[in-house]
């Protein structure tokens, strides 16, 4: 598939290539960045997803066929999000909205399509919610929250702050 009409999101971000506000020492002397560049990574990245996009799609067929698809819980998860010249920045763990923010999305057997929720979740509460759907119990007592309740459309108390690390 030709992508070269598939302009990468982040260059049009006030973001992109500055360095806005009071900044520590070593991001206010990072290089220029070059969205040229970054266009050319970012066509790569999508360039990879299409093989990922052809195995689910496998997967998918699969468990349709084997009729197990409405049994299933499918969870995609990034471990971590990138700084693309955001801020002069390349790379991850820095604490930036854009390296905080990793998308989820979950296919939930017999729900609606394209409903989302906001709430605010974290890669440790992915093990208790996918325990939770299983019907089982931990072994110890996990990190994270189960927010299979979400899943099916039900409103649950939840935390309002998150540790962040870096």
């Amino acid at each position: 598939v030709d992508l070269e009409h598939v302009r990468a999101p982040f260059l049009s971000k006030p973001t992109f290539g500055t360095t806005q506000g009071l900044q520590p020492e070593p991001w206010r002397t990072q290089p220029s960045v070059s969205g040229t560049a970054m266009q050319a990574l970012f066509t790569r990245c999508i360039q990879s997803l299409q093989d990922v996009d052809v195995a689910v799609a496998r997967l998918i067929a699969t468990l349709r066929n084997v009729h197990q698809l409405r049994h299933t819980y499918v969870f995609f998860v990034s471990d971590n999000g990138v700084l693309l010249g955001e801020h002069r920045m390349f790379g991850k763990d820095l604490l930036f909205e854009e390296a905080l923010r990793v998308p989820l999305v979950v296919r939930v057997p017999g729900a609606r399509r394209g409903h989302s929720s906001r709430l605010p979740v974290t890669l440790t509460d992915l093990a208790p919610t996918i325990v939770s759907l299983a019907g089982a119990t931990a072994g110890r007592r996990p990190d994270g929250r189960s927010f299979a309740g979400v899943l099916h459309g039900h409103r649950v108390p939840w935390r309002d702050t998150q540790l962040i690390q870096s």
